[in-house]
């Protein structure tokens, strides 16, 4: 074959050169009901769709792809491709939040004309002539013969773009941006891909990621038809409702290729029972990528752990790094067999600096590479303004897979110098030849001067009470008066919301933030499953979450605020008891001013403090620990030490310390005996 100019030629490669072999297999029941098709096949109705969009005019236009995963979906962005019509991918609409996001990206891109299944063509209509006022929608049909038969011409063919499709970011941390991909992008790509994973016409790839996200489309899809092998496929619905069909999939067709984002791994451990666990065999899995969020050690430490009596090898365990805007993959070459981690100092990394931990304890981070960077891409990191070379930058890509820009920046878009670096918007650092990959630069929670990873947050949330969803912990700030607080949105799971305390739930929490970060959270809100909203890889969308907080969006379970204010604190505790306090030194007594205290400072809304109950289980953060020795001081004419407050580390340590502290301050004649 000469060499391919677009996608599309490496399926005419496999029809003639392996016609019969399965090119997708698309389990319709995400378990038993097949559909298949051959290369040869797949090419001849790709061929027959592309004949139709090239008469109506559209090579060279955009147009927007709207199927329920399938292979009508395959079969129309592979005939756009050989017709030279831009593609641009969407999910098929769910209600009309969604019609008004779909409203907004067809006037992003500057295009009236849709690709849809018959099924949904009407909604597809109605919804969106009633999200806004447009151009005349064009909707052609493509799974219906009658419908898709040659018409007259619509448009001119538009000159040659060399554009593949625009593939619209997910708006994790903003709009949605459409990211023009080249013909050259997505074929180097696919090099990288293959160089990095090692796909060949012999492996088989398995997929239940969204047909139209750059992992689920150029990862899996594409990518099975650029090696020459095998693609099975079926829905994220069909994969939400039972992890296990996936893991079945698996050992079925013996998959040598198949991952997802970090969660899908955690979700398969809480999901799958032991007794399914031994019914599987994983051992054809040679590729098990983990990306599009923060990797975690301890997901791949637990599925690797809970699978191994299914013959998975920890060691096919292959973290990654992409975006969009570097058509997808960026780094995920690894130099061991082994997953690379290093642990790192929480206070610097906290404070915007890597720096290895001298030891491993409690203020250890283990960071997990994401390999290597691709043959062929360039990574830099650009460091704050008067930044060292230890400090944590943005990374920032370049080479030929990476994008020359956004579809609303300009329509003539030239691709960019070769030396021309491109900023991702993610965080991380480059550390003996890996990529490292810690954060979002817009979702850095700034509070107290201080920064903080959400993802910390809410992995130290994950375990903290059975109530709470796996992976459903969204950490944000907000502005509350002149500075910013600590927000935490939870999911709580369908079968227990009628059966938890919250408050209990909230302590919880609270605790493990508290023990994790130091801070202690301003708000918990719990809510039901499925509430954060997340983008269409999973992937938390927390200014979304900022923006539903301030506005009272979510539908609550429950609110239980951690933080109350000085005004209400005085309001309650008369000048009468602190006297009493100050003049007897009763622990009774102290007890009853701490209880209080904490209850109209803290929120602590216990109906009493126990003596054992430990000072973070109760919400005293370092700042409240200030806070409350400012008031105690204050209110009963002592100088109690902060750093003792975390000495006591319990209620009836710190009673303890202040019976001490108000014997010692108060003055005796000289002489006279002081009874502790």
């Amino acid at each position: 074959m000469e060499r391919a100019s677009k996608i599309s030629s490496y399926l005419q490669r496999g029809a003639h050169l392996f016609p019969q072999k399965t090119a997708y297999c698309y389990l319709e029941d995400g378990d038993q009901q097949e559909v298949r098709c051959t290369y040869a096949d797949l090419y001849t109705q790709v061929q027959t769709l592309a004949a139709q969009l090239r008469e109506q005019g559209l090579t060279g236009h955009p147009a927007m792809l709207l199927y329920p995963e399938g292979m009508a979906f395959i079969i129309a962005f592979l005939a756009c491709q050989e017709a030279g019509v831009i593609a641009v991918p969407m999910f098929p609409p769910r209600g009309n939040r969604h019609m008004e996001r779909l409203y907004h990206i067809l006037t992003d891109a500057g295009t009236h004309i849709i690709l849809c299944a018959g099924s949904i063509a009407g909604k597809i209509r109605s919804g969106l002539e009633a999200a806004g006022p447009g151009a005349p929608l064009h909707i052609i049909v493509t799974d219906d013969p009658a419908v898709t038969a040659p018409v007259t011409a619509l448009l001119s063919p538009a000159p040659e773009q060399d554009i593949a499709f625009i593939q619209y970011t997910s708006g994790s941390t903003g709009a949605p941006k459409g990211v023009v991909i080249s013909h050259a992008n997505l074929l180097h790509n696919e090099l990288l891909l293959t160089a990095t994973f090692g796909a060949d016409a012999d492996s088989v790839i398995c997929s239940w990621l969204p047909f139209y996200h750059d992992m689920g489309l150029i990862g899996n899809i594409l990518h099975s038809i650029y090696v020459g092998g095998t693609c099975i496929l079926m829905s994220p619905f069909h994969f939400m409702q039972q992890p296990l069909r996936w893991l079945k999939a698996i050992d079925k067709y013996q998959v040598t290729h198949s991952g997802g984002p970090n969660f899908s791994f955690d979700i398969c451990v809480d999901k799958i029972a032991a007794e399914e666990v031994a019914r599987l065999n994983l051992s054809s899995w040679k590729v098990a990528y983990n990306g599009a969020e923060p990797v975690k050690k301890t997901t791949m430490d637990r599925f690797a752990a809970w699978f191994a009596p299914a013959g998975f090898d920890s060691a096919v365990f292959f973290p990654c790094y992409g975006l969009a805007e570097a058509t997808l993959l960026v780094s995920g070459v690894k130099t061991v067999p082994e997953v690379r981690t290093v642990g790192v100092d929480r206070a610097a990394l906290n404070a915007g600096f890597f720096r290895p931990a001298a030891t491993t304890d409690q203020q250890t981070i283990f960071l997990v590479s994401s390999g290597k960077v691709a043959p062929g891409m360039q990574v830099k990191i650009l460091p704050p303004e008067n930044g060292g070379e230890d400090q944590i930058g943005e990374i920032a890509i370049a080479g030929t897979s990476v994008s020359r820009g956004y579809w609303s920046e300009q329509h003539d878009l030239a691709a960019p110098a070769e030396n021309s670096y491109r900023r991702t918007g993610d965080l991380g650092f480059l550390y003996e030849g890996q990529l490292f990959v810690t954060g979002r630069k817009k979702e850095i929670l700034i509070i107290r001067g201080k920064n903080y990873y959400p993802y910390d947050i809410e992995n130290a949330c994950s375990a903290a009470h059975p109530a709470i969803e796996k992976n459903a912990v969204a950490a944000i700030a907000v502005p509350v008066g002149e500075e910013e607080q600590l927000i935490l949105i939870a999911e709580v799971k369908r079968t227990l919301i009628r059966e938890i305390d919250p408050e209990v739930v909230a302590r919880a929490l609270m605790q493990a933030v508290i023990e994790e970060t130091g801070l202690s959270p301003y708000d918990v809100v719990l809510v039901g499953p499925l509430s954060i909203p997340r983008t269409s890889s999973g992937k938390l969308q927390r200014n979304k979450c900022s923006i539903l907080y301030r506005e009272n969006g979510f539908n609550t379970v429950a609110t239980i605020r951690t933080a109350g204010t000085p005004a209400a604190t005085a309001a309650v505790i008369s000048p009468e008891l602190i006297s009493q306090v100050r003049t007897e030194k009763d622990p009774v007594l102290i007890l009853q001013y701490l209880e209080l205290l904490f209850r109209y400072r803290l929120q602590h809304t216990e109906a009493n403090l126990r003596p054992a109950d430990e000072l973070t289980a109760v919400g005293v953060d370092s700042l409240r620990a200030m806070e409350l020795v400012n008031t105690i001081n204050k209110d009963l004419g002592i100088h109690l030490d902060a750093s003792r407050i975390f000495q006591a580390n319990t209620i009836g340590g710190l009673i303890t310390i202040i019976e001490t502290t108000l014997w010692i301050s108060d003055a005796k004649p000289s002489g006279q005996e002081i009874l502790l």
